[in-house]
């Protein structure tokens, strides 16, 4: 276990700066850092409708004097050691001889690697939920320290819940699972309410908070709720299967498709209930969301990519003799999929609207570094004001984190141009750059563009 744990970490370790922020990771290293530096509440984020361990996490690294913009990307790396360290465990619960293979194929997935090596919920997310199944089926098969397992699971999935509520899917998984428990005998109903009631509480304690219609809100924006009718439901669901699914199998590819659907067949043909409930919960999570999500991105779907990896191993287990074959083709896509992933980020292969929100479309990403380095060299030592055009709130915070260690360029985001005049006369006799977003197409007269790898958009940069 230990030899597998540390080459997945190397893995997320390795050239971590190589690429620069993008979109959300700004934002929560903003937050991160103006906790730390007292500028801001820790629980401002429940302002934004966002949950805050994570934030948390990496203020502290941040106060442990970690650079600011690789504090997050460390949090989800450390994320992925407690991760495996639960998929091994639990594959040595259900599959035991292939407890090894299980964790290799999470920590070799490239899928996992990118968002691993991201400063963004997710990961640590996963690890909580990860620890919870863990402890639930541990609860399940003890005779002993019950109460112990109980709390472990519901204190657990509390915590996944306040790293990002995303974690809410496994909470209704288990509510929905826990009566099926108490008529097999296999729970009792003391046990079932320690499970559940810290998650309830944490509920509460969030409609209660100042942040809570702004929690509300974000989620809205972004899901359809429950009471929507079905016909628009099943609609916008078909629609996310035909752009995510069809991405998802491509990135994950038919090798890892053809193990996952065989686990999930000799889950159920071996009547391993805990493998059944493991399948439910991956197909069932992955057509809800699809069915409600209004904007639904490959990171939504992280969290299944330990479970998926279990089944995986289950389904080698029974495919001989064509195991060795496919693992050695599986091993090699990995292989030349992670080095791309490392060395060339912006040419691996990426699900399309990971593309887009991560590395070309939005105002991050590609061209920020090159552009912060062009406008240090040309201003020098002398007062400066810079001004990101934003369209995402992380515009001006990357600049931000980027040039903090020049003390003469001050860096104030605009909305618009118009504003960009109202700054310059609050900050007068200050050398001005205006960098914004642009595509190809609006041709700026003058300025110097920094071009974003594969596309026609890129950042351009205007001394007013």
């Amino acid at each position: 276990m230990l030899s597998v744990l540390t080459l997945g970490f190397i893995l997320r370790l390795l050239f971590l700066n190589h690429y620069p922020f993008f979109t959300d990771e700004a934002i929560y290293t903003y937050w991160a850092r103006s906790i730390y530096d007292g500028s801001l509440s820790p629980f401002i984020p429940l302002f934004d409708g966002k949950t805050v361990l994570f934030v948390w996490a990496t203020s502290a690294l941040i106060a442990l004097h970690v650079p600011v913009m690789l504090a997050g990307r460390i949090v989800s790396a450390l994320s992925f050691l407690g991760t495996g360290y639960f998929v091994y465990h639990i594959a040595k619960r259900l599959i035991p001889g292939r407890e090894r293979l299980a964790l290799l194929l999470y920590a070799l997935n490239p899928f996992a690697l990118f968002f691993e090596r991201m400063a963004i919920m997710d990961p640590l997310m996963t690890t909580g939920m990860m620890a919870s199944i863990y402890y639930c089926i541990e609860l399940l098969h003890a005779h002993k320290q019950r109460a112990w397992y109980a709390a472990s699971t519901g204190i657990l999935l509390a915590l996944a819940f306040l790293t990002k509520p995303t974690a809410q899917i496994l909470f209704f998984f288990m509510a929905a699972l826990i009566p099926l428990l108490l008529v097999k005998k296999k729970i009792t109903l003391i046990e079932s309410l320690i499970v559940l009631l810290p998650t309830i509480g944490i509920f509460l304690l969030m409609a209660t908070s100042s942040g809570y219609d702004a929690y509300r809100h974000k989620n809205m924006e972004f899901v359809y709720s429950l009471d929507t009718h079905y016909l628009i439901l099943l609609r916008n669901g078909m629609t996310n299967y035909a752009r995510l699914g069809s991405e998802l199998l491509w990135f994950m590819s038919p090798l890892i498709g053809i193990p996952l659907i065989m686990g999930i067949w000799s889950a159920f043909k071996k009547k391993s209930y805990e493998l059944i409930a493991v399948s439910v919960l991956v197909v069932g999570s992955y057509i809800g969301l699809c069915m409600i999500g209004k904007v639904i991105f490959s990171r939504h779907l992280f969290f299944l990519i330990p479970l998926i990896s279990l089944l995986m191993a289950a389904g080698l287990t029974v495919m001989y003799p064509f195991k060795k074959l496919l693992l050695y083709l599986l091993f090699g896509y990995f292989i030349i999929n992670n080095t791309l992933l490392i060395l060339d980020t912006p040419n691996a292969f990426l699900g399309t609207q990971d593309r887009d929100h991560y590395v070309t479309g939005t105002a991050s990403g590609y061209g920020i570094i090159e552009s912060a380095a062009y406008v240090k060299k040309e201003i020098g030592t002398q007062p400066a004001l810079v001004i990101p055009l934003q369209n995402f709130g992380n515009f001006p915070y990357t600049y931000d984190f980027i040039l903090a260690d020049s003390p003469n360029i001050m860096v104030v985001g605009a909305w618009k141009k118009e504003e960009a005049e109202g700054l310059m006369k609050q900050y007068p006799g200050r050398h001005t750059y205006l960098l914004f977003n642009h595509s190809d197409a609006e041709k700026p007269a003058n300025g110097k563009t920094f071009w974003r790898p594969g596309t026609q958009s890129g950042i351009t940069v205007l001394g007013l």
